[in-house]
């Protein structure tokens, strides 16, 4: 845990340094040293171990066919890949290659999408938001799915939605929630020039959501039928409660998503950003499901994943200066008492604790 704390902040400091021109390579120093962390982690993360002993039983298998066996693994996607590092390394290889890709997606994208002004924003809500840097220490195949999704964005906004099929259900193969992400490739064709109707309907679907199980019931019920990929997670997860919970805390959290909503219905000025704001607001929409079916909450990263551009965007487009500095102070201390409630929770503490390194094993 200190290990990982400590590199996190000190790359968040290099990235303040470098945006106020203090450190040139500021941000891609820190970015060189977590991305190294999340390469040779070991037994790190809640499911690391599973992921290890998936790989060592399908590196004794004699042939890809049986590898191919659905009975052996539901993601055949995955089975291979991990049957092809058998030759390129092994695990750690593996898990090396996929934090390295995600490092350099992460990188680019802040970069790119954000203004120098608000990098480090950006990776402070990727390093400190739990569903990002941290939780890719354990969910190593969602975690990669998301930053292919991230990575085919510039595909999604040129229409070029062919090769973006493609490769995602490949990656489907990998982790079979990603067939969800097959009709946002045609995202690029989503009318935005009147951004406050898509907004206002985005709100509008959210508060239905929220307040009629009845609709949340049938609309799970509807996925569960037709994919059995959403039957894996209900089987995995169980069933949740029946009813919403709302109260001051509830409201607090949903702050970010009102500021989004504002951004794009009024304050958003490219046809990009606005695709990028509505996409983002996508996933507060999977949120009220978490009362029918626990965990599907994760599928919202995949869209939740753009909120680490459009969130600062939207902060900062307040006008007003006082209340732009009391929300994003009062969303950045929501951030940083999670990440806390994360390392002191009974699901993660004991698997984040302890930081361990690959070479223990040599």
């Amino acid at each position: 845990m200190f290990i990982v704390v400590s590199c996190s902040i000190l790359a968040i400091l290099l990235t303040y340094l470098n945006s106020i021109d203090k450190n040139r390579d500021g941000m891609f120093i820190g970015f060189c040293l977590i991305t190294f962390l999340a390469m040779i982690h070991y037994d790190y993360g809640n499911d690391y171990m599973s992921y290890y002993s998936v790989y060592l039983e399908i590196s004794n298998f004699d042939s890809i066919s049986q590898v191919l066996n659905m009975e052996v693994y539901r993601e055949p996607g995955w089975a291979v890949l991990n049957y092809i590092f058998r030759y390129l390394g092994g695990f750690f290889s593996l898990v090396a290659i996929i934090s390295l890709f995600e490092g350099i997606v992460y990188y680019k994208a802040i970069k790119h999408y954000l203004p120098k002004n608000l990098w480090v924003l950006g990776v402070f809500l990727y390093l400190i938001r739990t569903s990002f840097y941290l939780l890719n220490f354990s969910m190593l195949r969602q975690g990669f799915a998301i930053a292919v999704f991230l990575a085919l964005w510039p595909w999604v906004e040129k229409k070029k939605w062919i090769p973006c099929v493609i490769i995602l259900y490949i990656i489907s193969t990998i982790h079979s929630s990603a067939l969800i992400l097959l009709p946002f490739c045609f995202w690029g064709y989503l009318p935005v020039k009147n951004s406050r109707v898509i907004a206002f309907s985005l709100i509008a679907l959210l508060i239905a959501l929220s307040f009629s199980t009845s609709l949340l019931v049938t609309v799970s019920e509807t996925v569960l039928e037709t994919s059995e990929s959403f039957q894996q997670y209900s089987g995995t997860y169980g069933q949740g409660s029946t009813g919403s919970q709302f109260g001051v805390g509830a409201l607090i959290y949903l702050i970010p998503t009102i500021v989004t909503w504002y951004y794009l219905a009024y304050r958003a000025q490219t046809e990009e950003c606005k695709r990028m704001a509505a996409l983002s607001l996508v996933g507060t929409l999977i949120t009220p499901f978490n009362t029918i079916l626990p965990m599907v909450g994760r599928i919202g990263f995949y869209f939740s994943a753009y909120s680490i551009f459009v969130l600062p965007l939207a902060y900062v487009s307040i006008k007003d200066k006082g209340l732009r500095i009391a929300l994003l102070s009062l969303y950045c201390l929501i951030v940083t008492y999670d990440y806390y409630v994360f390392f002191t929770s009974d699901v993660f503490r004991k698997h984040y604790q302890t930081f361990h390194t690959i070479f223990s094993q040599f």
